[in-house]
Formats: C-alpha cells, sequence, structure tokens
C-alpha cells in the first residue's frame, strides 16, 4: 500500500504511487509499442524509397498507405519505420596498409575517404548512431574483410532498430591472379547466416592504380593500371561482393577515390528518405529461394512511385 499525505498546499503528496504509476503507462506503452513493432528473426524487412508526381520524396506516410505482396500473397505489416528516422550504422573503410602492397592507397586517399565519412555523418539524422572500423590495404586487410564484416554484423545484430546497415569501402588487388576472398572465406560468412540478419550491406570498391614499376612514369601505364584495377573490381573481389550486396538487398557501387564523397553523400539522402516496412511471411519454408515483393503506395487515391528491391533471399536452414 502507498501512503499519500497533503503537503501545506493541500496539494497530493504521494510520490511512491505516482512512480510506479508513471513506470505503469511507460510500461505499458513500451508493451504496446513492442507488440505491434516487434522485430524477430522471421521479419522480413524492407527499404522503400516513395517518390511523388514531382519525383520527390513521399513523406509523411503511414503503414495504411502501403500494400505488401509476397509472391502474389497479401502479407500483414507488423512493422513501421517512417523515413527520417535515425539508423544504426557501420562503417569499414579502407586505410593505408603497413606493408607495400599493389596499389596506391596514399595519405591523401585515406583523407578522401575519412572526408566522405564525416559528409555522410553530417547528410544523415543527427540522433543516428555511426561507428566505424579501419581495414588496412594490403593481404592482410583483404584477407581479414569477411571476418571483419562478421563481426560487424554480429553487433549490429545487437541492435533492435529496423534501420541498419553495414558500409564498406575497400578496393585493394594484392593478389594478381585473383581474388583474396577465398572458398574458405565465403564459407564462414554464409555460416554467419547473412541473408538472414536484415542488414542490408553497401560496397564501394575503388578502383585504385597499381603502384608503378621502378622507372615506369608513363601516362600509358598509368591508364593501363586504372584499367586493370577497374576490371580487377568487376571480374574477381568484385563478383563476390556484388552477391553479398544483392542478397542484403544493399547496393554495389565502383567509383574512385574523387567521386566517394559524392557517392556517400547520395547514398545518405536516399537512406534518410526510406520507410522500413516489416512482415512476417505467411510462407514459413526455408528452401534457398529467390522470393517476389511487390508493393503498392497509395495516397489521396493516387498510386506513389515505390522503389524498392523486389525480391528476398531465404536462406535453408
Amino acid at each position: 500500500m502507498y501512503e499519500c499525505h497533503a503537503d501545506t498546499a493541500m496539494r497530493i503528496n504521494c510520490p511512491k504511487y505516482f512512480a510506479a504509476t508513471a513506470l505503469a503507462v511507460i510500461f505499458a506503452g513500451l508493451t504496446a509499442f513492442l507488440n505491434g513493432q516487434a522485430i524477430t528473426r522471421d521479419t522480413v524487412l524492407i527499404h522503400v524509397r516513395v517518390l511523388n508526381s514531382k519525383k520527390e520524396p513521399a513523406l509523411g506516410l503511414t503503414p495504411d498507405n502501403f500494400e505488401v505482396r509476397e509472391d502474389g500473397v497479401g502479407q500483414k505489416i507488423s512493422s513501421f519505420s517512417t523515413a527520417g528516422d535515425p539508423w544504426d550504422i557501420h562503417f569499414i573503410l579502407l586505410s593505408p596498409g603497413k606493408q607495400p602492397s599493389r596499389v596506391s592507397v596514399t595519405e591523401e586517399i585515406a583523407d578522401r575517404i575519412g572526408a566522405a565519412y564525416i559528409a555522410f555523418k553530417k547528410a544523415g539524422n543527427p540522433s543516428s548512431k555511426y561507428s566505424f572500423e579501419a581495414l588496412p590495404d594490403g593481404i592482410a586487410g583483404d584477407r581479414e574483410l569477411i571476418t571483419t564484416i562478421i563481426r560487424n554484423l554480429d553487433e549490429l545484430k545487437k541492435s533492435s532498430n529496423p534501420r541498419r546497415a553495414l558500409i564498406v569501402v575497400t578496393g585493394s588487388m594484392d593478389d594478381g591472379l585473383g581474388s583474396v576472398i577465398d572458398d574458405e572465406q565465403v564459407r564462414l560468412f554464409k555460416q554467419g547466416r547473412v541473408e538472414d540478419s536484415n542488414i542490408q550491406i553497401y560496397f564501394l570498391f575503388l578502383n585504385l592504380p597499381r603502384l608503378a614499376s621502378p622507372g615506369s612514369e608513363s601516362a600509358a601505364s598509368d591508364v593501363s593500371a586504372r584499367s586493370t584495377a577497374s576490371q580487377y573490381s568487376i571480374t574477381t573481389k568484385g563478383s563476390v561482393l556484388i552477391g553479398i550486396a544483392s542478397k542484403t538487398r544493399g547496393e554495389y557501387y565502383s567509383v574512385t577515390p574523387a567521386k566517394i564523397e559524392s557517392q556517400l553523400l547520395q547514398l545518405a539522402m536516399d537512406m534518410k528518405t526510406d520507410y522500413v516496412l516489416g512482415f512476417k511471411s505467411t510462407n514459413g519454408a526455408k528452401d534457398n529461394t529467390w522470393r517476389k515483393l511487390k508493393i503498392k503506395v497509395t495516397s489521396s487515391g493516387k498510386n506513389l512511385d515505390a522503389k524498392f528491391k523486389d525480391k528476398y533471399f531465404v536462406q535453408k536452414q
């Protein structure tokens, strides 16, 4: 029982009662929120960018404006995050390695990467949470790429925020015979069940030139080096990273150091206007298949243009 008394101004003074009541109200509100917004392993999260007739972001929408279908079957929206809500974002940033490498990750390039990261943070929601980890250029850094990604994903999985992403800036090409992302690293990555994490992964692959051979400083050699770097990003490591980005419903970008800041700023703007819809599929099978998504968005009786990944991957368990 709570004891209350009247103070000299005849106000009811019952601190324990009011404290308990406040906690009860907060708990009830939190329970209601979790009942409607709970994110579990079975929740499928879809990032949707909605544009109006002027091709501008359509803000202020509610779950009632969205209709979700998976393989033609209607799905009930169980969680909803509006455009502009804060994110929880981890960065893995390329940095100069201790050992000489085949690519020139100079201090200037490292500064560009750092400036791009700062610009990205400034462009986003000030309430978003950011962290970054530097990964050195070179064979050692390349061989740590997958395990570093897995470690950051594990940290992000602890967050209850549905708006979670991992952004990786890489570009090393130390293995002249092919990618140093070998079968064992890919196997470890698959064991991390990245497709089930509902965390988008974005890769920015920097097209970096090979270090020139001693005495070779010709423009033709530099052009050839840059072409080799670009081709490498597509045919070796690029093919692995593109696959990872696709299965996590993220993106893969191939950019030069001069373009990294503009690309990250564009990504920040795009992410800032995303809605995140969650649903628990009526198809409970875990069968290593892609499922088609269709989202219809209407407002005031008019259809709006929705941009989203139109499929997602269900990994066998």
